[in-house]
């Protein structure tokens, strides 16, 4: 199903930082992202670019290579990123967003696509960016399966809260959680991934 249609452009709003999630009512429930939401690589593809430049400046010297230095560089930010090379996006903006949902009374949890075998991981990956003691968080993992409004009706996850927010990075999850409830408040995560 295809839920990113032009009619569901207008149900989230893009933030920069966790301080603009407002929170509404007592006992919220702030349902989260991982990936490019809450932990980004430790650097921006900026300096990945400067590693693949320095690099083919090097071995052009050798002779002609053609190689797609931006490519590279994606994919050597992937590949630190996927290997444990993992910082906070928004770290200031968290810890404000976090202590207004318990002053609320309320609770955050982590929704991911990642695959549940991986939770270990996921548990060193929520340390390493420096989240405090992550195994006391509700972690939900759709292991890639379905989507995650579809997660979220199938689990009842917001059953017992009338204020619930939705974070992540990716536009079609943002939808399909608009489609199944329209009444959370969602939110497309944005920050500059090339100097962060």
């Amino acid at each position: 199903m295809n839920f990113f249609s032009s009619r569901h452009h207008n149900h989230f709003r893009v933030i920069k930082s966790f301080n603009e999630v407002k929170l509404h009512h007592s006992n919220p429930l702030v349902i989260c992202d991982i990936d490019h939401t809450f932990i980004r690589c430790s650097h921006g593809l900026d300096y990945y670019r400067e590693i693949i430049k320095e690099d083919y400046e090097y071995i052009s010297g050798f002779g002609k290579y053609n190689i797609d230095c931006e490519k590279e560089a994606v994919y050597l930010m992937n590949r630190a990123y996927n290997i444990g090379f993992v910082a906070q996006t928004d770290p200031d903006g968290f810890t404000s967003m976090l202590s207004n949902i318990q002053r609320l009374g309320g609770k955050l949890v982590f929704l991911t696509a990642r695959n549940i075998v991986s939770h270990q991981k996921t548990i060193n990956d929520l340390k390493k960016a420096g989240l405090h003691n992550p195994e006391s968080f509700d972690i939900h993992y759709t292991n890639n399966e379905m989507s995650k409004g579809e997660y979220i009706k199938k689990t009842n996850l917001i059953n017992g809260y009338e204020d619930v927010s939705f974070i992540d990075d990716y536009p079609s999850f943002i939808a399909s959680v608009h489609h199944f409830f329209p009444s959370i408040h969602c939110y497309l995560f944005s920050y500059d991934q090339a100097t962060s």
